[in-house]
């Protein structure tokens, strides 16, 4: 949750969670998955990891479905 040129503080640092079940948002007998799961003292995010690999990772954000891409910057 860093961003270039952002000042941060103690409510930007999340735990995180990877797992293969996020029942209240994915149909996870259906189709099976990687979820990261994000939280704090105040907020908790949930992602469906779509892909990932050495320079990029694609995520779907719950509850509303935006896919978020990332690209490692060298």
């Amino acid at each position: 949750m860093f961003y270039e040129g952002i000042e941060i503080d103690s409510t930007d640092i999340y735990d995180y969670t990877v797992t293969n079940e996020l029942p209240e948002y994915a149909n996870t007998v259906l189709k099976s998955g990687q979820f990261l799961i994000l939280s704090n003292n105040t907020d908790t995010l949930n992602y469906e990891i779509l892909n990932y690999d050495k320079e990029n990772l694609s995520l779907r954000y719950f509850p509303r479905g935006n896919v978020h891409h990332y690209k490692i910057k060298k």
